[in-house]
């Protein structure tokens, strides 16, 4: 057992931090491959001739906002409802440590080791499943597929969450945390996706940058925060934290699939028949 980790270039962390750190890595490589090989391709430009513009020219707020309020049903769809996936899942992958060390007796190594694996396995195949079933819908017809996996993704972790920690047994806790992980991610591989399939060419670096800073906000900092509050002032008592994990992340998942089924119907509107 250890009590800390030595990084190199980091310093000393403690386990659970290091398990995190790891499964950060083949992030970091994969955005350096894409960086050296990936280039932007050439833009062309679908408006007619009287009224292009040149299709790299920086566009205005102004105009972005514009265009999302004409599409807001599917830009409230992918940017609320998956940034309420997302709170769950922050509010799971803050809290869960918590919850283990308090109600199992774990030492934050064992509890880091845990979910750090399962993060960065379940977490990983969550989303490129979700990606995957997204194409595939798709190929069937489903116009709205991107949605549909993200509503899938929520519904189908649901029941995993709320077990998780409601039963009494360590081992079993940490085997519904593994599908609440890999089921909760779906829709991060799905609804993200569809933002730069909708928006012109022009909008579509500022409209996945809002899309970021929303969902960070709701999701990293809301979902913990909304656990705190749960535990301090509906059930009031810290030891109690296991409920408050019961129910605020079933919670956000159920607002999440309500704001994304309000978008489905204006997504195949927007495709238009095939």
């Amino acid at each position: 057992r250890f009590d800390s980790i030595a990084l190199p270039l980091i310093g000393t962390v403690a386990p659970w931090q290091a398990a995190f750190i790891v499964a950060a890595l083949p992030g970091l490589l994969l955005a350096l491959i894409f960086f050296l090989t990936v280039r932007e391709p050439m833009r062309r430009a679908t408006v007619p001739a009287q009224r292009m513009r040149s299709v790299d020219e920086q566009p205005s707020l102004r105009e972005v906002f514009a265009y999302a309020r004409r599409h807001s049903r599917v830009f409230v769809a992918v940017f609320g409802g998956i940034s309420m996936l997302a709170a769950a899942q922050f509010s799971l992958g803050a809290w869960a440590p918590a919850f283990f060390i308090r109600d199992y007796g774990w030492t934050p190594s064992q509890i880091g080791y845990a979910y750090g694996v399962i993060f960065l396995t379940c977490g990983t195949l969550g989303v490129v499943t979700g990606g995957w079933l997204t194409v595939k819908l798709q190929q069937r017809g489903f116009q709205d597929g991107h949605l549909r996996v993200a509503i899938l993704s929520a519904l189908v972790a649901m029941p995993f969450v709320i077990g998780m920690p409601l039963v009494d047994d360590p081992r079993l806790s940490v085997a519904l945390l593994a599908p609440s992980v890999f089921f909760g991610t779906m829709g991060f591989g799905a609804g993200p996706a569809l933002i730069p399939i909708i928006a012109p060419p022009r909008m579509r670096g500022l409209l996945v940058a809002m899309y970021l800073l929303v969902a960070n906000l709701i999701g990293q900092a809301g979902g913990p925060w909304l656990v705190a509050v749960f535990t301090d002032y509906v059930f009031g008592a810290p030891e109690l934290v296991k409920y408050s994990l019961a129910v605020v992340p079933a919670m956000l998942l159920l607002i999440g699939v309500g704001l994304l089924a309000t978008g489905t119907s204006a997504l195949r509107r927007l495709f238009g028949p095939r």
